[in-house]
């Protein structure tokens, strides 16, 4: 006795698609407003002769339900593929860099051009802040002298107030 095909065209092709879809996720990635069925045209068209199918249109059919099937697999190896590796000889590499960096500029000659102009800073803040020291102790700026100027202003103010309605009612 034997057994019976199912009827129809058999379930999947068995072509491997992966190295498209891993670039379709990579496109995606990249740019995040493309959608999945416009990257798999980039990817059909840039590689033209590289798929097997009948037609542009069967080789976008075939991406597309692989693509729904397995597209939280192709999107993770997508982001684990954007993620830099670093390896010990980059960090040896980079101390190496930063170490002659370092003696370069560690020299003498610009640590003593380093002291001299934050020196000459320290004496321009200096001659900034004894001026406003002694404005700040002047007895004009006591607590209880500026209070007294700050109701003075206020009345002003107020006087300023009636004049101008004063001149308003003239006008009318």
């Amino acid at each position: 006795m034997h057994t019976k095909r199912p009827r129809g065209r058999p379930a999947g092709s068995g072509i491997d698609d992966s190295r498209f879809l891993n670039e379709v996720a990579d496109l995606l990635l990249a740019n995040t407003r493309l959608k999945p069925t416009t990257a798999m045209r980039r990817v059909i068209t840039t590689r033209k002769g590289a798929w097997i199918a009948h037609s542009e249109e069967a080789m976008l059919r075939r991406l597309q339900d692989k693509w729904k099937a397995h597209k939280a697999v192709f999107t993770a190896e997508a982001q684990r593929r954007q993620q830099p590796s670093v390896t010990i000889s980059d960090v040896i590499e980079a101390g190496i860099a930063l170490h002659a960096a370092y003696r370069r500029i560690m020299t003498p000659e610009n640590i003593e051009k380093a002291i001299r102009t934050i020196n000459a800073v320290n004496e321009r803040i200096r001659e900034f802040a004894e001026p406003l020291t002694r404005l700040q102790q002047h007895p004009m700026f006591r607590p209880e002298n500026l209070q007294k100027f700050a109701y003075a202003a206020e009345r002003i103010r107020d006087m300023d107030r009636v004049s101008l309605q004063i001149s308003q009612a003239r006008l009318r």
